[in-house]
């Protein structure tokens, strides 16, 4: 999310799609915060490896879902995906379930194990850890990708925004009048606003 800040008239405003024009920020405006969602799910897997007395150089493995092949990912530490240095090699262009599941049975390129490859799909991968952390057991009737990131946002709501009064929270507000967007990359001065990120 980037704002503007308008020198003329001393407002701060988002930009928004078009059609929308810009948007006055409230406090009850609502946007996506892209990549700033990655900081906020690190505090809370952080918070979940405490409670279970786990460590960050423990190994992602154990807690992935049962079906999945996990190929040659045995090594990776919670700490290397949390730093974008587990040497996942693909970034599919959304992090659906699907695509977690496809990228850890693809496995990780060794020779980029324990280097920095900022990749989207990392914290991806920590969502689906986290629901699994959280004690989240599939069924066979439900969806898991939906039922994954449903747990996901009940523990921050629970464990991140309650303690600190922040409501509602949701993935990918959609795009309405009422919801702020940000800036596409690379930016384009009166473009239209962009509702993607993490």
């Amino acid at each position: 999310l980037i704002t503007g800040f308008n020198i003329n008239n001393q407002s701060t405003f988002f930009r928004t799609r078009q059609a929308f024009g810009n948007l006055d920020f409230r406090v009850d405006t609502r946007y996506n915060l892209a990549s700033v969602t990655k900081t906020i799910t690190a505090v809370a897997l952080l918070q979940l490896l405490e409670k279970k007395n786990l460590s960050i150089e423990d190994k992602i493995w154990p807690y992935l879902p049962t079906d999945w092949n996990i190929n040659n990912i045995r090594n990776v530490s919670f700490r290397q995906v949390l730093m974008h240095k587990a040497g996942f090699i693909n970034d599919p262009p959304d992090e659906t379930y699907e695509n977690i599941k496809r990228t850890i049975e693809n496995g990780v390129d060794l020779a980029w194990l324990g280097k920095h490859l900022y990749k989207n799909i990392n914290y991806g991968i920590c969502r689906v850890l986290l629901a699994y952390l959280d004690g989240y057991t599939p069924s066979l009737q439900s969806n898991q990708g939906k039922s994954t990131s449903d747990r996901f946002i009940q523990y921050l709501q629970k464990n991140i925004f309650d303690p600190i009064a922040i409501s509602g929270v949701s993935f990918k507000p959609g795009v309405s009048s009422s919801v702020a967007l940000f800036y596409n990359y690379p930016f384009s001065i009166g473009g239209p606003g962009n509702d993607g990120g993490d």
